[in-house]
């Protein structure tokens, strides 16, 4: 596992180049002129994202632990994805939901209630490699670097979508291949939980399709954002730039992919022309927008954290 300070270290050195490329006054110039009508579109279309995306996590938990009130997941939800932007640990955000589901569902598995949490974030990353693969054939960049793309996210999409499908023939194989590990605990928790999708794969394309809406929805908000700050990107440019964007930051080298987010975005974009300075001031845009987010939730969490609490339906 990665130590936080690495983490830190190498969002300091990754914005430090960013930075070193950008031009800290236009930046400013073209902070200080932001629509703030737009600005609100853009956090409401967020709030909306992180609503659908909850009806996603909540359709898939539901299974695991029973019918649970929709209403009391959405602040849990939008709090949980803050703590996983702001701090040095992908899972912290991933654990506090985890923590609060278990709270009131006591009886329920804590392996079981992990394993559907996670799921959900394996759907979200299904349906990023889904639009890739679409995508990538139109996007604006070097014919080699493409296909390689879609090429790499169809043949993951497969892995991913096959191995949920398919989980108690993984399991066998699993068993024939090194029996020992197939009685640990964990893995034997783990299929049996996945197992229990078997019976409700309608829980899983629900999801998927939402997961697909979400994607659709953060990229179409990504290209508001991207405007708000003077950038003009193509549409079928935006869904290749944007997914592979968040998949790359996603990989547990950095505070919430701060750092690599930027330098991945001036590396895909660098050919259309847009520089450092404009995806610098795009950037600090949409963390502002996660920031508000996360100082109302940490307020009302501080004030009143029973509205952070799981109920019964």
């Amino acid at each position: 596992m990665i130590k936080p300070i690495f983490r830190i270290i190498v969002t300091i050195l990754l914005l430090s180049i960013v930075l070193w490329r950008a031009q800290p006054l236009q930046i400013w110039e073209t902070l200080s002129t932001i629509n703030l009508w737009l600005y609100m579109g853009a956090l409401l279309i967020t709030l909306l994202d992180q609503s659908l995306s909850t009806l996603r996590w909540k359709l898939l938990i539901e299974q695991i632990v029973g019918k649970i009130k929709t209403l009391t997941l959405i602040p849990i939800y939008i709090l949980s994805t803050t703590l996983n932007f702001t701090l040095p640990s992908t899972i912290t955000g991933d654990s506090f939901k985890i923590i609060r589901v278990k709270q009131t569902f006591r009886e329920s598995s804590l392996i079981s209630i992990t394993v559907a949490t996670l799921l959900e974030r394996v759907l979200g990353l299904s349906t990023m490699l889904f639009l890739l693969t679409i995508f990538a054939p139109l996007a604006s960049v070097n014919l080699y670097f493409k296909i390689l793309v879609a090429v790499g996210s169809a043949c993951l999409f497969i892995v991913l979508i096959g191995g949920i499908v398919y989980a108690h023939a993984m399991y066998k194989l699993i068993q024939l291949l090194a029996p020992k590990i197939a009685r640990q605990k964990l893995v034997v928790q783990t299929f049996a939980t996945l197992e229990e999708y078997r019976t409700s794969r309608w829980r899983l394309v629900y999801g998927w399709v939402l997961s697909l809406i979400t994607q659709i929805l953060t990229t179409t908000n990504e290209l508001l954002l991207f405007y708000i700050v003077g950038v003009s990107l193509p549409l079928e440019m935006l869904f290749f730039v944007i997914p592979l964007t968040r998949i790359v930051a996603a990989l547990p080298i950095s505070i919430g992919g701060i750092g690599v987010q930027e330098v991945t975005l001036v590396g895909l974009l660098l050919a259309t022309g847009i520089g450092a300075t404009q995806i610098t001031a795009y950037t600090l845009t949409q963390y502002s927008i996660f920031l508000v987010l996360g100082v109302v939730s940490g307020i009302t969490f501080s004030l009143k954290p029973s509205l952070y609490s799981v109920y019964k339906d």
